[in-house]
């Protein structure tokens, strides 16, 4: 393998890892619920609605 062949593969893992992340963000990077009382979608280990306030029961 050449080092231009290398370049090209290093290229081509960075541009996949690239898409993946910004996949990745573009859902919101987490575990996401939605809320019982606004249905808007939160983090999944959020405490509380961003959105209405809504406390979430842990247990």
């Amino acid at each position: 393998m050449t080092s231009l062949d290398s370049l090209i593969v290093l290229l081509v893992i960075a541009g996949g890892l690239a898409i993946a992340f910004y996949i990745f963000k573009r859902r919101g990077g987490v575990a996401k619920k939605q809320c019982g009382y606004c249905r808007s979608m939160v983090r999944y280990n959020a405490l509380h609605c961003p959105k209405c306030g809504y406390e979430f029961i842990i247990g």
